[in-house]
């Protein structure tokens, strides 16, 4: 009797395994694709200058932008590439790229935080900042960051 509650439960799950795993997929590509995140796919290693690129998920590309801060140690948090430009647009096909290293020290930037901003939002500007304000987090919609050593 055991081994037929047996092959009958297998025999269930066989048939229904498919149905289960569509759903299991759909659902991870439904989440996947409406939660907002950002990446840092390449960055200038650590002394060197260069530039930082990336790739969003998630997020209307003309809706919104990544700003962009790097830490020096004694020097703090800085806005960049530029104050006068602070926020990076993202392309249509949702990557974004920006010159990480235009200031004389900027090659020993031990962090990187990258937030997606919204359209319209306007955000603080860093000059040597002990930390990143909290209002970051709270207009952001995702955030990444990279250690440099």
């Amino acid at each position: 009797m055991g081994r037929k509650v047996n092959m009958f439960n297998y025999k269930i799950f066989q048939k229904a395994f498919p149905s289960l795993f569509f759903f299991l997929f759909a659902l991870n590509i439904i989440t996947n694709a409406t939660t907002p995140s950002i990446e840092i796919t390449s960055f200038p290693p650590y002394g060197e200058t260069g530039e930082i690129s990336g790739r969003v998920h998630g997020v209307d590309p003309a809706g919104h932008s990544v700003a962009l801060y790097i830490f020096i140690e004694g020097s703090g948090w800085w806005t960049k590439p530029t104050f006068d430009a602070p926020l990076i647009p993202i392309g249509q096909d949702s990557t974004w790229q920006a010159q990480m290293t235009s200031g004389e020290v900027d090659r020993f930037a031990t962090q990187v935080r990258v937030f997606v901003i919204p359209a319209g939002v306007l955000i603080p500007i860093a000059a040597g900042f002990a930390c990143l304000p909290d209002t970051l987090e709270q207009i952001s919609v995702a955030a990444a960051s990279v250690l440099r050593q």
